[in-house]
């Protein structure tokens, strides 16, 4: 996975902008992958959702919708 390396503070900023609602993701990271963005997102990496079977408590992600 690509990843700008933002150092903590910077990363932080970037990522309150989004979640504050000033900036969407695409704005406050442009210079990275989609991949990068959905494990910023959810915490995970696609490949780690489809290997966790989870069971009933699974909680449907992004990666569950067909592409």
């Amino acid at each position: 996975m690509e990843l700008k390396r933002y150092d903590q503070e910077e990363f932080e900023r970037r990522l309150y902008a989004v979640t504050s609602g000033n900036l969407s993701f695409e704005e406050a990271f442009p210079d990275i992958s989609q991949e990068a963005k959905d494990f910023i997102a959810y915490g995970t990496t696609k490949v780690e959702w489809e290997n966790n079977d989870g069971g009933d408590k699974r909680i449907p992600l992004i990666y569950d919708r067909p592409n």
